[in-house]
């Protein structure tokens, strides 16, 4: 892979600072960080980042709380089957999984991942017939707790590709965090996805990432001049998609007004009350390119690939560093 250096997919990339990754606090005397895994160890099927690529960064005890607190019931959430019972895989290390934390309870719902939202029951009368319908959905996972999970993976993605050694710290990115969508596995057709793979498409590479044997990707990406602008994508669990984009403030505001709008059918209407839906959009495998690494020449399995940004000074006034690339060899199936 150009302009990248070749490690062993089992190397972990360890950033001991005197700085948290993610907020930045900086440790007074006597103050002690904690290591703290970007791909949390319990967040994919245990075992799978056994002797694998993992970043292991300085945070402080807050944030180490609140990542943790947050992939407790979103990795249930990501690991539970379908409406109808289908797991996202059949592997059985994740379908172990799964069950074993079938019994996570869900912060927005207090009640189990595994039980789904109540349905939503719609009665009618059509002339002297009685029709009811019911919707059914998996157990939900609020949309701003995946989007604060993503920025904390991100935030400390970042600060790996920033590290100023002499500074023994890296930095968080210029600008606001636009998350932009998060969808299960039934609707990785989704416009709006769709949309920021299109957007980002071409741009340069800063990482690459599949890990724990394909249960955890990232990609960042930045647009090529100023203002500066990354895109950004996450699966998780082979399952759950998160995409958007972080950066100078009003770049990001252009780009949102250029998003598509998602198209709904209003189901039941009444004052003060409505009720609309969305039929999701599925993606078959063969059009499925969002996390392809594509023109590097390599075809061999990627556990973690970080390629070198060209020279330029940041907005915080450090030039990024170097970056890495770590391979792993074909696995025989």
């Amino acid at each position: 892979m150009p302009n990248s250096t070749s490690h062993s997919p089992s190397r972990r990339i360890v950033r001991r600072s005197a700085f948290c990754a993610y907020c930045g606090h900086a440790f007074g005397p006597g103050e002690r960080g904690e290591d703290e895994h970007v791909i949390g160890r319990r967040f994919v099927p245990k075992g799978t980042l056994a002797g694998q690529w993992n970043l292991i960064l300085t945070a402080c005890g807050t944030c180490n709380d609140i990542k943790s607190e947050l992939e407790n019931d979103i990795s249930a959430i990501t690991m539970q089957p379908d409406v109808i019972g289908r797991y996202a895989c059949d592997d059985p290390r994740f379908v172990a999984e799964a069950k074993r934390k079938a019994r996570t309870t869900n912060r927005r719902t207090r009640r189990f991942v595994s039980e789904p939202e109540p349905p939503v029951n719609i009665t009618g009368r059509f002339g002297p017939m009685t029709m009811k319908v019911s919707f059914a959905q998996p157990a939900p996972c609020d949309e701003a707790r995946l989007f604060q999970l993503a920025r904390l993976q991100l935030a400390g993605f970042f600060s790996m590709l920033t590290w100023q050694e002499d500074q023994r710290r890296g930095f968080y990115w210029p600008g606001a965090y636009m998350p932009i969508v998060a969808v299960r596995k039934e609707d990785w057709g989704n416009p709006l996805l769709a949309w920021v793979e299109q957007k980002a498409r071409g741009w340069d590479h800063r990482l690459f990432c599949i890990a724990a044997d394909g249960f955890y990707k990232a990609w960042i990406r930045r647009r090529s001049g100023v203002p500066a602008v990354w895109g950004w994508a996450l699966e998780w669990n082979l399952n759950f998609r998160l995409a958007g984009f972080f950066g100078e403030d009003q770049a990001l505001r252009e780009l949102a007004a250029e998003a598509p709008k998602l198209a709904f059918e209003m189901l039941h209407e009444e004052p003060g009350v409505f009720l609309r839906y969305r039929t999701e959009t599925p993606l078959a495998a063969s059009a499925d390119q969002l996390f392809e690494l594509r023109n590097y020449g390599d075809s061999a399995l990627i556990s973690c690939c970080l390629l070198r940004p060209p020279s330029y000074v940041a907005t915080f006034g450090a030039a990024f560093p170097g970056a890495v690339a770590v391979r792993s060899p074909p696995r025989s199936t």
